[in-house]
C-alpha cells in the first residue's frame, strides 16, 4: 500500500493506493499485494461501512484521538477527513479489490448501491443522501453530495463495460 507521506501522517493511504491501481501506475506485484491488503481490510470490516470508504484503514489509525497523525486539530476522529466514511473512493476501491477478490468487490458495490437507495434525497425531506461523508451512529456531513455518485459511477461503468466485452 502507498503511504500518505514519507514523514508525518505516513499511514497507508487507501484512496491513493486504490486510485493508483485504477490508473495502472503501480508495478503488477505491488498492485496485487495492495489489492489483497484492501480486500483483507474490507473483509475484516476495517475499510468500509455501507459501501463507503475511509481514507485510512481503521486498524491503521494513528491513535485513539486521530486517524491521521497530522490531522487538523479541530477535526475529531471519525469525522470528515479524519476517519469518516466517504463514497468518493468507492469505485476505485471496488476496482482495486476486484483485481484479486471479485466477490468482495461485488459485495462492496452492492452495499454502496443499497445505501444510496436507502438515503436517496428524492424520497422526501427526511432523506439527505447521497452524503459527503458519515460515521455511525449519527455523524453526517454534506447532504446531496453528488460527487458520491459521479466518481464511483465513472469507475463502475467502466468495470461493467469491460465485463461485457469479456
Amino acid at each position: 500500500m502507498l503511504r500518505a507521506s514519507t514523514g508525518k501522517s505516513a499511514q497507508r493511504d487507501v484512496w491513493a493506493t486504490a486510485l493508483a491501481i485504477y490508473m495502472n501506475v503501480l508495478p503488477a506485484p505491488v498492485a496485487e499485494k495492495a489489492s489483497k491488503s484492501l480486500a483483507h481490510a474490507y473483509k475484516t470490516g476495517s475499510l468500509a461501512y455501507k459501501g463507503a470508504i475511509r481514507h485510512v484503514i481503521k486498524t491503521d489509525d494513528f491513535s485513539n484521538a486521530t486517524s491521521w497523525e497530522g490531522a487538523i486539530p479541530e477535526t475529531t476522529i471519525n469525522s470528515y477527513q479524519n476517519g469518516a466514511y466517504w463514497f468518493t473512493a468507492t469505485g476505485w476501491v471496488a476496482y482495486a479489490i476486484s483485481k484479486t477478490d471479485r466477490e468482495s468487490a461485488r459485495k462492496l458495490i452492492e452495499e454502496y448501491v443499497a445505501e444510496l437507495r436507502h438515503t436517496d434525497y428524492r424520497k422526501g425531506k427526511d432523506f439527505t443522501g447521497p452524503l459527503e461523508c458519515f460515521y455511525p451512529p449519527a455523524y453526517t456531513r454534506g447532504p446531496v453530495y453528488l460527487t458520491s455518485v459521479s466518481c464511483p459511477y465513472i469507475v463502475l461503468n467502466k468495470m461493467m463495460t469491460n465485463d461485457q466485452k469479456k
